[in-house]
């Protein structure tokens, strides 16, 4: 039996969730939720956005997981 792409996608997340400190965790995951940021993928970068691209204000983070996409975000978004 074959793992499927989103099984594998899970399981990464719950290991670098596990490894992240649940104080940062909370709040990347608050921001998010709060903000109605969109998650999406776009060939084999996932991402998450908060406005409309190309406009010069919108915040955006991209990652190879989505764990990534969502540290990146964070990141840019200054949390």
């Amino acid at each position: 039996m074959y793992a499927t792409e989103q099984g594998i996608l899970n399981e990464q997340m719950n290991v670098q969730l596990a490894a992240l400190g649940n104080e940062q965790l909370k709040g990347m995951l608050l921001l998010i939720a709060n903000l109605n940021v969109r998650f999406g993928k776009d060939g084999d970068q996932y991402f998450y956005i908060l406005g409309e691209l190309p406009e010069p204000d919108c915040i955006v983070g991209f990652g190879t997981t989505p764990f990534n996409a969502l540290e990146e975000f964070s990141k840019t978004y200054g949390l």
